[in-house]
């Protein structure tokens, strides 16, 4: 009996200092990852290598579409220290990286010659320079927001006066209206799509015409072969 009670003493001992190594609060390093030349900066995303985009600017009124206090106007990466500016459309702001993939192909917005408007982008290692991505149709304004492994991008696509906001997906080399790719019916309006998984599965938010109130939708492959937009690696 008494071994036993040791062995006990000695499993719970083991136990509670497993538990407590468990339990103990992950601790951080901090790094500041600076501006470019201008006074803020904000980051969007990360990949699994550790490379992060976003934009530096300058202060602005706040903007509740965004939700941030930026005028964006140098489109970054940051890697191993080094901010490179990844440059833009011919526009002079509103330029910004929001996604990146684990093969460092960045996608995000900027503004064309003129700063009249903004289109999706597609920045790669390979090419080190923006393609512009258009826009759905006839659209005046585009943003890609997320980009996966597989290269499919998503983000939304809006007409000149923004009455109307899609959520678009890139098939083909083209950005296609995602609302057109939904079988059966719905009474939603997916109005942007903000993020891609490796299986090509969207989210994003949709509009209720009927109750005017927004909802968060997933939006899944019917198809198990997916189109993949692989012409840009």
């Amino acid at each position: 009996m008494i071994n036993m009670n040791r062995k006990g003493v000695f499993l719970l001992t083991a136990l509670a200092l497993l538990f407590a190594a468990w339990a103990e609060a992950q601790s951080y390093s901090l790094t500041d990852l600076g501006t470019l030349r201008l006074g803020s900066a904000r980051v969007h995303d990360i990949n699994s290598v550790g490379q992060v985009v976003g934009a530096s600017g300058n202060c602005a009124p706040f903007n509740p579409i965004w939700l941030f206090n930026l005028s964006p106007v140098h489109a970054l990466l940051w890697q191993n220290g080094v901010r490179t500016d990844l440059g833009s459309l011919g526009g002079a702001t509103n330029n910004l990286a929001h996604g990146i993939n684990n093969l460092g192909q960045v996608v995000g917005g900027s503004d064309l010659t003129g700063d009249a408007t903004t289109h999706a982008f597609l920045w790669t290692p390979q090419t080190r320079r923006m393609k512009d991505l258009g826009v759905v149709g006839s659209d005046f304004w585009s943003f890609g927001l997320a980009i996966n492994d597989e290269g499919q991008i998503v983000g939304a696509s809006a007409n000149a006066d923004f009455s109307v906001l899609r959520a678009f997906v890139r098939q083909n080399g083209a950005l296609v209206d995602l609302n057109s790719l939904v079988e059966g019916t719905t009474v939603l309006f997916l109005e942007t799509a903000c993020s891609i998984n490796s299986r090509g599965e969207i989210i994003g938010f949709a509009y209720d015409p009927n109750t005017s109130y927004t909802h968060a939708y997933l939006a899944i492959p019917r198809q198990s072969s997916r189109d993949r937009d692989s012409n840009d690696r």
